[in-house]
């Protein structure tokens, strides 16, 4: 399920970077790999992508077919909240195709089915939708009906400390909607508005798509408790700068062995949560499929991985990622390091050690013959039951702040975390997070990278 799941992630970034064809093959693929597997929710859901993608491209009556595919396998399978989604996306459809009845009838039911359920997000939505169905059907009465249940479910979901919000936005709403229709008014010829509605349509797939995406990259990323199943404590400091991130972490436990990395790839936003997948996909097979532990060993079989995968031998490509990994073997009592550029901290009595990762990326320009890292063993003398390990990328000490609108700095963070080492993992977590906000407020600054920041204790 994974798999396809994945694949199908694939096509949703491909239709919001518009490689509209690239998104269909890709989503026929997933459709493939689940049917091959027998697994029917990830192919309903590649069906409603690709429906979305058709309907990007303005060829309506292929999206309502894939549209109704989806609804079809979904109700097949009782996936309640996935009928609900099926029938949003074609009431939508049958409004703007002026199908009216159609329309109506999709979302009352999508309406039944999401109270039944208690889901007011979607609630929320189809009730926006009937109000702009009615009001083009020219029932004003019912328009105004669903538009009121929209803002009373826009309240309640927002809280009564953002009713005052709720109320601005509403004004800018009829202000924005007014201009626009002014705008269309005044716009004689019919492919100029018909234009304006395209964008207007595609605007909404690519955020509804970069939502979903967002959704399967927090999917693919490993529990905190997956973490502390093997660790004395630890946090995970995860913060995006966009919707999806170029930052991501991977664990995984086999036999008596914890493999932990944290991961910044080129770029944030879109461009770094394609890498972020790739990267993801090939420490898989590395240490899942090949069997590699060592960490050195790893990172050189990542490198050879990317390097092939982007074809960056023959192509202009300088795509690749900066991490830093561990290994514990609680078997040996052998805990061991290699990193691309990023380091491993560690604070025991009261010292900050510090392992400097090789001073080169994975994947990338290679101008040496072979690209090897190194990989460091860590005294067990060293390491107490307070000893805290901390692995980053470099967005938190990189963000600019303070009174003086400088960079954080490593000098902050160390002195930072050689003074909160010795507390509970969560309270350090706390600690950093209002150090962040403190320091982006004080300069009215805002987040300029992903951040990336994991801290533990061994048992």
């Amino acid at each position: 399920m994974g798999h396809a799941t994945t694949v199908s992630g694939l096509g949703v970034i491909y239709h919001a970077l518009g490689k509209l064809d690239l998104a269909i093959d890709t989503h026929h693929q997933a459709i493939e790999m689940a049917k091959k597997h027998h697994i029917s929710s990830p192919e309903a859901r590649a069906l409603q992508e690709l429906g979305a993608v058709y309907e990007t491209m303005g060829d309506l009556d292929k999206a309502r077919q894939y549209y109704a595919d989806s609804l079809a396998l979904r109700q097949a399978i009782n996936n309640r909240q996935g009928v609900i989604a099926s029938l949003i996306v074609l009431g939508a459809l049958d409004s703007r195709l002026k199908a009216y009845g159609q329309a109506r009838e999709s979302l009352h039911k999508a309406l039944e089915l999401a109270e039944q359920a208690q889901a007011k997000l979607k609630m929320l939505r189809i009730c926006q939708l009937l109000a702009r169905l009615y009001k083009a059907c020219q029932d004003p009465w019912k328009a105004l009906q669903y538009f009121e249940q929209y803002i009373a479910l826009k309240e309640e979901i927002s809280g009564e400390q953002n009713a005052t919000q709720i109320k601005n936005i509403k004004t800018l709403f009829d202000l924005e909607k007014a201009q626009k229709e002014a705008e269309i008014e005044r716009l004689q010829h019919v492919e100029l508005k018909q234009a304006y509605e395209r964008i207007e349509s595609q605007n909404n797939n690519i955020l509804d798509s970069l939502l979903y995406a967002k959704r399967i990259q927090e999917a693919l990323l490993p529990s905190l408790q997956e973490l502390t199943n093997y660790t004395e404590q630890a946090f995970i400091f995860f913060k995006p700068k966009d919707i999806v991130s170029g930052d991501f972490y991977w664990v995984h436990h086999t036999g008596n062995q914890l493999v932990l990395a944290a991961v910044d790839c080129t770029g944030h936003g879109v461009p770094g949560a394609f890498m972020s997948l790739v990267a993801n996909d090939l420490l898989n097979d590395i240490i899942l499929t090949q069997h590699l532990c060592r960490p050195d060993l790893i990172l050189n079989a990542l490198h050879l991985g990317i390097r092939k995968l982007l074809k960056q031998e023959e192509t202009q490509n300088r795509d690749g990622m900066d991490m830093a990994l561990l290994a514990i073997d609680e078997t040996h009592q052998k805990v061991q390091f290699a990193g691309a550029r990023n380091p491993l901290w560690y604070v025991s009595d009261g010292q900050l050690t510090e392992i400097k990762g090789d001073r080169m990326s994975i994947g990338g320009e290679q101008r040496e013959q072979e690209r090897k890292f190194t990989n460091h063993v860590i005294p067990t003398a060293q390491i107490k039951d307070t000893t805290s390990f901390y692995l980053f990328s470099d967005g938190f000490q990189d963000q600019f702040g303070g009174l003086a609108g400088k960079k954080f700095g490593k000098t902050q963070l160390r002195d930072l975390l050689v003074k909160i080492y010795r507390q509970p993992l969560d309270e350090q977590r706390q600690i950093l997070l209002e150090n962040f906000e403190k320091w982006i407020v004080e300069a009215q600054e805002k987040q300029i990278d992903d951040m990336l920041f994991i801290g533990l204790r061994l048992k």
